[in-house]
C-alpha cells in the first residue's frame, strides 16, 4: 500500500473507549533471518505443533490423578514514539552574523500531530500473547521474548516495534516494511500507528510482536476493510500497549471464530492483570492474555477443557528458548495457565545454569482425557509439558528416548546424568507436582511429562 494507501470513506477522530486487544511476537525462527518478514500462515494459532509420525499415540498419558492444563502462545508489545514537536516558529529579528550552513538532511514530510498528548505511564512490562483459538489448540505459544534493550525510540520508550506493525509513526515512510502505510492521529491513532492492509494474515517479525488481522471497521477504517495490528505484549508494556492504546479482545477478519488481544486505540485499562501475571512481569517473562476455550475431548464431549488463568507464555526465557517437536521448528508462544508458565522460568533459569540454550517439547495444552481413563489430562487444563529433549550451548542434542539410561539410579555418561538430574532438581525444588520419566511406562519413552497436579507429589 505504501504512500499510495486509498482511505475514501475513512472516519477521522480518536476512537472512544470502545475496544478490546492480544500478544508478542516469537524470538528466532526457523530458517528466517532475523530481518526478514515470516508471513503468520495461521499455525500459530489453529494447529498443535505435536510430531505427527514420531510420537507413540497414548504419549501423553499421564499419572490418572487429578488434572491440569497445557501451554499456548504469546506476543510482543508496541513501542511508543512521541508526537513530532510542532512548536511556534521563532519570529524574532534575523541574526546579522556569518550564515550557518544550511542542513542538508532529509525534510520531514509527516504531518504535524494535533492529536490529544498521551500522559499514560511508560511501557516497561513485557511481552504480550494472544488468545486462544477456537478451533484446534496450538502446542506452540504466543510470542513474548524477553524486554526489548534496544535503541530507545523519540518517545523515550523501548524500540521493540519500532518501524514495525504497531509502532508509532508521523508518516508511511516510518513503517519499514513492504505496502506499509501509518495511520495517523487526525485519523484517531495517537502518534500514528504502522499498518497494512490483510485478508487474514498479518507479517511477523524477529525481534517485535507478533501481530494480528482485524477488520478496519472495529477501528472505524473502512479502506482497505482488513488492518494489520499489534497484538498485546505485557513484556514490553504494564498495560500490553503503548500510551493511547488499550489490550482488547477481537476476531480475526475473515476468520470470527478465531479471536486474540490486540492493542486498539482507546483510553482505560483493557485487560486486568492478577497477582501472577504480576509476578511473571516482575520476572521478566513476556506473556500475553488468552481466551479460555473450553472445548470438549472428542471422545468424552461431557467434559469442558476449562483454563485457569491461561495466557500465552513467551517462548524465550532466560536466554532458553522453547521449540515444539524438534530443535529446528520454530519457536512459538505455548499456551499455558498462568501457574505453569511461573514453573517454565523456573525449569528455564536451571537449564541456563547448566548450558543449556534449547528445549524441545512435545506441548503443553491439549483437550483430552488421561488414556484409559475419563479424567481430564492435566494437559487438557494447559496444566502440564512434555519435555522430549534438550541443546547444550555446544550443539549437542540430548534426548530422553536416546540418552535417558533406563533401569539406572547413577548414569555414566554426561547425556544421561544431566536428564537425571533435571528430574531430580524440578522434583526437589516443588517446580511441578508430578514428573513422569521412562521409568513410569512405554509410553512416556521419549518425554518427561510434568505437570502441576493440585495436591500430589510423585516422581518416576
Amino acid at each position: 500500500m505504501g504512500i499510495a494507501r486509498h482511505i475514501p470513506n475513512l472516519t477521522p477522530g480518536i476512537i472512544g473507549a470502545a475496544a478490546m486487544c492480544l500478544l508478542s511476537g516469537c524470538p528466532s525462527n526457523q530458517g528466517i533471518p532475523a530481518s526478514g518478514l515470516a508471513p503468520d500462515a495461521g499455525t500459530w494459532d489453529s494447529g498443535i505443533a505435536f510430531d505427527s509420525g514420531t510420537r507413540s499415540p497414548d504419549v501423553a498419558a499421564d499419572t490418572g490423578l487429578a488434572p491440569t492444563p497445557d501451554s499456548g502462545a504469546l506476543d510482543a508489545g508496541p513501542m511508543d514514539v512521541g508526537p513530532l514537536d510542532a512548536g511556534p516558529v521563532d519570529s524574532g529579528p534575523l541574526d546579522s552574523g556569518p550564515v550557518a550552513p544550511v542542513d542538508a538532511g532529509p525534510v520531514d514530510a509527516g504531518p504535524v500531530d494535533t492529536g490529544p498528548v498521551d500522559s499514560g505511564p511508560v511501557d516497561t512490562g513485557p511481552v504480550d500473547s494472544g488468545p486462544v483459538d477456537a478451533g484446534p489448540k496450538d502446542v506452540g505459544t504466543p510470542d513474548a521474548g524477553p524486554k526489548d534493550a534496544g535503541p530507545k525510540d523519540s518517545g523515550g520508550t523501548p524500540g521493540l516495534n519500532k518501524g514495525f506493525i504497531g509502532s508509532a509513526c508521523g508518516a508511511d515512510f516510518d513503517c519499514s516494511y513492504s505496502d506499509a502505510f501509518c495511520l495517523k492521529s487526525i485519523e484517531g491513532f495517537p502518534n500514528g500507528m504502522c499498518s497494512k492492509g490483510c485478508t487474514k494474515f498479518c507479517p511477523d517479525k524477529t525481534g517485535m510482536a507478533t501481530t494480528f488481522c482485524i477488520a478496519g471497521s472495529k477501528v472505524k477504517i473502512n479502506n482497505p476493510p482488513g488492518l494489520c495490528a499489534m497484538q498485546c505484549d505485557f513484556g514490553a508494556s504494564s498495560t500490553g500497549c503503548r500510551p493511547g492504546y488499550q489490550c482488547v479482545a477481537l476476531p480475526r477478519y475473515n476468520d470470527p471464530k478465531t479471536t486474540k488481544f490486540v492493542c486498539i486505540p482507546g483510553a482505560g485499562q483493557g485487560y486486568k492483570l492478577g497477582a501472577c501475571h504480576k509476578k511473571l512481569q516482575q520476572l521478566g517473562v513476556g506473556f500475553a492474555p488468552a481466551i479460555n476455550p473450553k472445548d470438549h475431548p472428542k471422545t468424552h464431549p461431557n467434559l469442558t477443557c476449562d483454563l485457569q488463568e491461561p495466557i500465552w507464555v513467551a517462548p524465550v526465557m532466560h536466554g532458553v528458548t522453547f521449540h515444539p517437536s524438534k530443535p529446528s521448528n520454530t519457536p512459538k508462544p505455548m499456551l499455558v495457565t498462568c501457574g505453569l508458565a511461573l514453573a517454565l522460568e523456573k525449569s528455564a533459569k536451571y537449564l541456563e545454569g547448566q548450558g543449556i540454550s534449547k528445549v524441545v517439547h512435545w506441548g503443553t495444552y491439549n483437550c483430552r482425557v488421561i488414556s484409559g481413563t475419563s479424567t481430564l489430562s492435566e494437559h487438557g487444563l494447559a496444566n502440564a509439558i512434555d519435555f522430549r529433549g534438550f541443546v547444550t550451548g555446544a550443539g549437542l542434542y540430548w534426548t530422553v528416548l536416546g540418552d535417558w539410561e533406563k533401569g539406572k539410579s547413577f548414569p555414566v555418561t554426561t547425556a544421561g546424568k544431566f536428564l537425571k538430574d533435571f528430574t531430580m532438581k524440578m522434583f526437589q525444588q516443588d517446580v511441578y507436582n508430578i514428573i513422569l520419566t521412562p521409568e513410569f511406562n512405554k509410553a512416556h519413552a521419549d518425554h518427561f511429562h510434568a505437570d502441576l497436579t493440585p495436591g500430589a507429589k510423585f516422581l518416576n
